[in-house]
């Protein structure tokens, strides 16, 4: 199997949110695919910060992983970031960026609405999301 990551940002009650350039309407949280050689905090660290331009402050282990599941064939491990600076940033490599909501991402169109709905009620069992 494969290995993918995704990351949740809570900024002033708002959730940092992506839209995938072939869906521009699909908004999921940032991450991806864990490159050849890459750990996994550092696939979610690389992700946030080109699809969000947020990071994590430097030598700041600003990450808590709360969340597997499998989708198709990747193992997904999702990443709460409890620290990160910058501003939102468009890439125009990547998809769209914005500060939304759970709401925006537990929608039926999700490609990820499963993953979504059990991370979101895993995050609020474990005391992340209210």
């Amino acid at each position: 199997m494969k290995l993918a990551v995704c990351i949740v940002v809570h900024r002033d009650g708002k959730l940092c949110i992506v839209a995938r350039k072939k869906r521009p309407d699909d908004w999921n949280l940032p991450g991806g695919k864990v490159e050849d050689f890459e750990s996994l905090e550092e696939a979610a660290e690389r992700e946030l910060h080109e699809e969000t331009g947020l990071t994590t402050p430097m030598g700041d282990v600003s990450f808590h992983r709360v969340f597997v599941d499998v989708i198709d064939d990747y193992v997904a491990v999702c990443y709460v970031a409890h620290t990160v600076v910058g501003q939102l940033i468009q890439n125009p490599g990547e998809g769209a960026v914005r500060w939304g909501t759970w709401d925006d991402i537990l929608n039926e169109k999700s490609v990820f609405h499963d993953y979504n709905r059990k991370l979101f009620n895993t995050l609020k069992e474990q005391g992340f999301v209210q």
